[in-house]
């Protein structure tokens, strides 16, 4: 099985397991290994890989890394296979790898397995997912990712990475001081965007439809969409579903009290009850959506476009290597 390696070192700030991964495997034999220093270099990277007939792409780094990596495997097309991924946790923020990465973490463990003559052929713990396809962007053509966010959910990370992230926090530990910052807010003071532009318990704009079908055509507190199967702090925000690989779910603003509901919305049962239609999730192949705020594609920020609708489906589906 031939193997690509996309290092990038700047991910996590310091870079620290990207950089060891990278001093591990220097003279390796057999494998094409790359550091993302620019972003910009990523498309001529694939191309190499793909001239290469790389069956395995190993990716260090974190959600982004991952997000740009997979839309260049989606939209170029210069893969006559779409590679297997293994996903390595060494971002800022790893939410898919935590729910389809290598179970291997430390850089040189890594190295010693990516190195070992038969190993990766004889590897079976696969999981299959497909991509969240965004389309009809303002700012940027189609992009794959595998989690969708707008609403306060934009907003929280825009917050996670200019304050929280600044503090040395990442994993799952940034987003939950994000979440208790923004809960204590909305218990011990009224919600006014304009006197504290950074609460992100408001109303923002929304038109959801799901295969044709209106969901929503009022403000909503957030909306998300994903092809994975928890999120972060192991979370399942999904219930009502159908055959559809396309999850989604979203809460009207103004909301019951959010403190009482959020356990049920983040870990109830799949056929939990929450009151509609201040809570909604369902599934669907094909989601149209019509909104001022910012969207949100694995960590990455976007702009909805000034007319129309953000069309949300489902991509690809791709294999990842989770032993």
């Amino acid at each position: 099985m031939t193997v690509g390696v996309i290092i990038n070192p700047k991910s996590a700030k310091q870079g620290r397991n990207g950089k060891a991964l990278a001093k591990a495997l220097e003279g390796a034999r057999d494998l094409a290994v790359e550091q993302l220093h620019d972003f910009a270099d990523l498309p001529d990277i694939m191309k190499g890989f793909a001239k290469q007939k790389i069956e395995l792409l190993v990716v260090s780094g974190g959600d982004g890394t991952l997000q740009a990596a997979q839309t260049i495997l989606a939209e170029t097309k210069n893969f006559k296979t779409l590679p297997r991924l293994a996903i390595l946790p060494h971002g800022t923020t790893n939410m898919t790898a935590a729910d389809v990465g290598l179970a291997v973490k430390k850089p040189e463990r890594v190295a010693d397995l990516l190195t070992r003559p038969g190993y990766l052929k004889r590897a079976t713990a696969i999981r299959v997912r497909r991509t969240v396809k965004v389309e009809n962007l303002a700012d940027a053509p189609t992009q794959h990712g595998m989690f969708f966010g707008t609403g306060a959910l934009y907003r929280a990370v825009v917050l996670c990475q200019r304050d929280i992230h600044g503090m040395g926090l990442k994993g799952d530990l940034a987003p939950a001081v994000t979440l208790a910052t923004a809960l204590a807010k909305s218990l011990f003071s009224r919600a006014d965007a304009d006197q504290d532009p950074d609460r992100i318990d408001r109303g923002y704009p929304m038109s959801i439809t799901v295969d044709g079908e209106v969901k929503a055509a009022f403000d909503q507190l957030l909306f998300l969409a994903t092809t994975l199967n928890r999120l972060i702090f192991g979370s399942r925000p999904f219930w009502n579903l159908g055959d559809a690989e396309l999850k989604a779910s979203a809460i009207a603003y103004p909301h019951p009290s959010i403190l009482r509901y959020l356990l049920p919305f983040l870990y109830g049962v799949p056929s939990r009850k929450l009151p509609e239609p201040d809570f909604m999730s369902f599934s669907g192949d094909a989601i149209g959506l019509a909104t001022t705020s910012s969207v949100v594609i694995d960590g990455e920020m976007f702009e909805p476009p000034a007319n129309g609708e953000i069309k949300i489906s489902a991509g690809p589906a791709f294999e990842y290597l989770c032993g």
